[in-house]
């Protein structure tokens, strides 16, 4: 036998010996796919910022598949069949299931067994950190977001000191009040926010922060449910952490050396409660409004929730020479100073009731949730084709959960829910 027919004897037994082989692999694989996990590009914006999608360059997640349909939790990211095109997928965030009345009301979900008894869905602000939509951030602020915050100059090692505002609570305490606020805002030649606090200088809107820290603005939406999220480290007798929805100023109190925290409204005590105190060592502090209750969050789990009274919505602030921003979020120290290493300013996920113009389907609300079905709808819901045009779809056409993000890898990472 010559060299030549040794070789292609050599290389007919390796293609025997290989064929099995990949046959296994290939059916392995395809079983993996179907029943495991799979891949799926994400091609539209619709669950902006929390996946980036575009129809060329969008996430790719890994998807789930041996995840349970009756596993789902409210607020879960799934993966459906589109509806009327079984062979493609979305993904959205379940946000009711079957037999029941769904509304969205002020930007909140509304739930409930009756259509006249719906009552607002609450998160919690700790658990569902992950439904926080980022609206901007300090340090790496994106480009032009200079305008949005009012913060010191930082020093050579990029943290910000934060002289104190006053030495007492007394001293600020007429900052704080309606009429003190209308004053500067009928000033044109003052900015908003009072000599000595820091924060955000415009009202909060439903625009964001996207995985390229560009801001998208498919809307300017009011945001009333927002906070801030920061790491300071500080020797004042005090913090104020401000949250003001017009015209009322809430503000939380917070004295890191005993951990006592008090409320105040309009600069006028409402209600106390003992946090764990924190003082001279870094701090993170967690503050807003969330589901009609304010919170405050010390060091990751210290909580506080305060629901606001009915009231609050519905005063008039009267009359000024323009209009009142409806949203500020800011921090002040009292009795020393303070060194802000970070800060993030993030509004909750908006729910839009309206039916988005140009497409079919019915406007009218509540809606019911036919049983085995779940309503679904996109985080960037501005601009997101969902159950509010195409209706809820059925429980048996969930395909899995997402995981993760495989790629572009700069933007891989694991979702936390």
């Amino acid at each position: 036998m010559t060299s030549g027919e040794r070789l292609s004897a050599s290389l007919a037994k390796v293609l025997r010996d290989a064929l099995p082989v990949a046959v296994v692999a290939l059916v392995t694989f395809r079983l993996l796919q179907n029943h495991v996990a799979d891949r799926y590009q994400v091609d539209s914006g619709s669950m902006q910022p929390t996946i980036h999608g575009t129809p060329v360059g969008g996430d790719v997640v890994l998807v789930d598949k041996t995840a349970a349909a009756a596993e789902l939790r409210r607020h879960d990211i799934a993966v459906f069949e589109k509806p009327g095109r079984p062979r493609e997928q979305i993904v959205k965030r379940v946000v009711a299931f079957g037999d029941e009345f769904v509304d969205f009301r002020e930007g909140d979900l509304w739930l409930g067994q009756d259509q006249q008894r719906l009552q607002r869905d609450v998160k919690d602000p700790i658990r569902d950190r992950d439904l926080r939509i980022p609206w901007t951030r300090w340090p790496a602020l994106a480009q032009g977001d200079r305008l949005l915050l009012r913060l010191p100059q930082p020093r050579a090692d990029g943290r910000i000191d934060l002289p104190a505002a006053g030495d007492r609570l007394d001293d600020v305490r007429p900052l704080l009040t309606i009429a003190s606020r209308r004053h500067r805002l009928e000033r044109f030649d003052v900015e908003l926010l009072a000599p000595g606090f820091h924060g955000t200088s415009q009202q909060i809107d439903s625009s964001y922060l996207d995985v390229h820290d560009r801001r998208g603005r498919e809307s300017a939406q009011r945001i009333d449910d927002a906070g801030m999220d920061l790491e300071l480290t500080t020797s004042a007798t005090a913090v104020l952490l401000t949250f003001e929805l017009c015209p009322d100023a809430w503000t939380f109190v917070w004295q890191p050396a005993n951990g006592q925290a008090e409320l105040c409204r309009n600069g006028e005590p409402v209600a106390r409660q003992p946090l764990r105190a924190a003082a001279d060592r870094p701090c993170r502090l967690e503050f807003g409004l969330l589901d009609n209750h304010l919170f405050l969050i010390v060091d990751g789990d210290a909580v506080w929730k305060h629901e606001l009274p009915a009231d609050a919505r519905t005063a008039d602030p009267g009359p000024t020479a323009r209009p009142w921003p409806r949203t500020l979020l800011t921090i002040a120290v009292l009795g020393g100073a303070a060194e802000l290493a970070r800060l993030e300013v993030f509004h909750d996920i908006h729910y839009f009731r309206e039916r988005i113009p140009g497409l079919p389907g019915a406007s009218d609300w509540p809606r019911l949730v036919p049983p085995g079905h779940a309503f679904l709808l996109g985080d960037n819901t501005i601009d997101s084709v969902d159950s509010r045009s195409f209706g809820a779809v059925p429980m048996a056409t969930f395909l899995g959960r997402p995981r993760s993000v495989l790629g572009p890898w700069p933007r891989h990472r694991w979702f936390r829910r």
